[in-house]
């Protein structure tokens, strides 16, 4: 006996910020919708859990900044409390430099990284070439290559020979923040606001039900899942591409299309939070932030609630 299927007009695969905007979109327009999330939460890469001390903290996500309108707004929007990220006095490196070096470390690797955007995406004699293969043919001291790796490395969460040079050349063109990406961060969590946006769809969300295969078909699209069938007249694919180039398309999606997704690699953070009674470095006229040479990508910052 078969299972019943269920229907609806547009359903939603992914319960990250983009699933949850785009849903209450539809919602207000009056279209009936599904979100399909294959976790027990929302928020994609946003998550905050409780520590010892009973507070929630966010162990994913946590930044946000002016270059980001729409995150902006929405938090506003929904009331939440904003806390400026301390960035006051010098930064710490490690290996230990002094601050004049190291500043002129910084200026040799944003040098560098202004040389790489130069170059053209779609520039054949970079066809098939990692980030960290440019860097090597690059002229320049060891310590500016290793702070351009930092760079790039702390950004992108992955390691540098996992990374195609026109992709990153592509993304640093299309994205130009004129204010630090660590600007501010949420009081009650960036999870707060997935939580707040979740709430407002009600019944329309469906946690614990993974996507596996998206079937196109006449007039309806059906989604296989873990927990049965669910058809709709519309699917809006709303994951990060590595996470969507491992779904089942039938018909296949276009060659470019999926060779697109698939160039994409999900990088991986370790993050530990380390509280001190009183933020003891301000003293020292230290911004609190710190960023290790012989490890890229390892990098500290001042998130104080009380900045």
């Amino acid at each position: 006996m078969s299972s019943k299927i269920e229907r609806t007009d547009v359903a939603i695969v992914g319960a990250g910020f983009t699933g949850l905007s785009g849903a209450l979109e539809l919602k207000r327009a009056g279209i009936d919708l599904i979100v399909l999330e294959a976790r027990d939460r929302v928020g994609g890469r946003v998550e905050a859990v409780q520590d010892g001390l009973g507070e929630r903290i966010d162990t994913g996500g946590q930044f946000l900044c002016q270059d980001m309108p729409e995150l902006m707004a929405l938090a506003k929007a929904r009331g939440k409390t904003f806390v400026e990220t301390y960035v006051e006095g010098d930064f710490v490196t490690h290996p230990s430099m002094s601050i004049r070096q190291a500043e002129r470390t910084y200026r040799e690797a944003v040098a560098m990284r202004e040389r790489m955007n130069g170059i053209e995406p779609d520039d054949a004699a970079i066809a098939g070439l990692t980030v960290a293969g440019w860097l090597e043919r690059q002229k320049g001291t060891a310590d500016a290559k290793s702070a351009f790796r930092s760079m790039i490395e702390g950004l992108w969460c992955l390691a540098i020979d996992k990374l195609p040079l026109w992709h990153l050349i592509d993304n640093d063109r299309r994205i130009t923040n004129d204010v630090p990406e660590l600007q501010y961060s949420l009081r009650e969590t960036m999870q707060s606001l997935a939580d707040d946006l979740a709430d407002d769809l009600a019944d329309r969300l469906r946690l614990n039900r993974s996507v596996t295969r998206v079937e196109h078909g006449g007039d309806n699209v059906r989604l296989h899942t873990t927990s049965g069938v669910l058809e709709a007249r519309q699917v809006l694919v709303a994951l990060p591409p590595a996470t969507a180039a491992k779904l089942d398309f039938a018909p296949a999606l276009p060659a470019k299309l999926a060779a697109a997704l698939s160039v994409w690699e999900s990088g991986a953070v370790i993050k530990i939070r380390v509280r001190y009674a009183r933020p003891f470095w301000r003293e020292r006229h230290l911004s609190g932030m710190a960023m290790w040479r012989d490890l890229p990508g390892l990098f500290v910052c001042d998130a104080s609630r009380d900045a």
